[in-house]
Parts: structure tokens; C-alpha cells; sequence
């Protein structure tokens, strides 16, 4: 079976805005939602911050399952190939109610000055959505008020 490869991305042209964070408040600025019907293959995260200011606190990072939606918006998942077909897992974005959250997979602390974060998953040590829609998502709590952009590549 042939992979196709997909981007969910936030602040970027073409994809959804930057999302603004409140400072001392865990935020979900992305979550990926695996159809009930195939597996997704998160590959990549990304994500940074856009703060000037020298002595604002590094931000806390964390990769989520969730087991609701909150309250968010929809957007397309982005082909990595043109011509690829449509994705059929969902990406979401810009929650006003956050998720309900059930276990943390891992927490970094990512600088919000000049701050980038991406990492690669080596192969056959991916994160897997299981098809019966898992819920993925990017938590970011920042002392600061910021804006942060970030994106997950996935196959599926």
C-alpha cells in the first residue's frame, strides 16, 4: 500500500493562522483526528514562537491524546506531493474550549525567543493514531503572550 503524505499547519500561507497564546494558560493549538477507517503516521512536529523580548520564560510543550474535540475549528490537511488525494484525517485548530486530555506522551520546554522546535520520528518508532479516530494534539502553556507556529506531517 502506497503512503500519501500530509501537512497540518498553522501560521503559514495558505494554512491557518498563527495561533495566539495567554500567557499561564495550556493551550491546544493543533490536534489530528485519525479517521475510524486508517491509521495516520504523525513523522514530524514542529513548532515556534515569536517573542522579541529577551527575558520571557521558556514555554512548555506537550503531545496529547484527546479524547474530544473542545471546541475548535477545521481546516484541511495540506498534500506534501500536488495531486495527492484528499486526506481523511482531520486536523483542528483555534480552540475556544480545550479538549479533553487523557495522557501525556511527552513534555519539552521549547525558548519563546528565536525558539524552534521539530523533531523527526526514526523510523518504526512513529507516533500511530489507531483507525478508530484518536485524537493527537499540540499543548503549549507559555508564560508569555506569544504567538506560536507549529505544524504535524503524517502519512496515512
Amino acid at each position: 500500500m502506497a503512503l500519501h503524505r500530509y501537512t497540518c499547519q498553522i501560521g503559514a500561507a495558505g494554512a491557518a493562522a498563527a495561533e495566539p497564546l495567554a500567557a499561564g494558560t495550556a493551550e491546544t493549538v493543533l490536534q489530528l483526528v485519525a479517521a475510524a477507517t486508517r491509521w495516520a503516521t504523525i513523522t514530524e512536529i514542529g513548532i515556534g514562537f515569536d517573542s522579541v523580548t529577551a527575558s520571557n520564560v521558556p514555554a512548555t510543550v506537550e503531545l496529547m491524546l484527546q479524547s474530544t474535540a473542545g471546541t475548535s475549528a477545521a481546516f484541511t490537511p495540506l498534500p506534501d506531493t500536488p495531486g495527492m488525494p484528499a486526506a481523511i484525517t482531520t486536523c483542528l485548530h483555534h480552540f475556544t474550549a480545550e479538549p479533553t486530555t487523557t495522557t501525556c506522551l511527552w513534555s519539552i520546554t521549547v525558548p519563546v525567543v528565536g525558539g524552534t522546535f521539530v523533531i523527526q520520528a526514526p523510523l518504526d518508532r512513529e507516533i500511530y493514531t489507531m483507525p478508530i479516530s484518536t485524537r493527537v494534539g499540540l499543548r503549549i502553556t507559555s508564560p508569555s503572550v506569544v504567538n506560536v507556529r507549529g505544524y504535524m506531517r503524517f502519512e496515512e
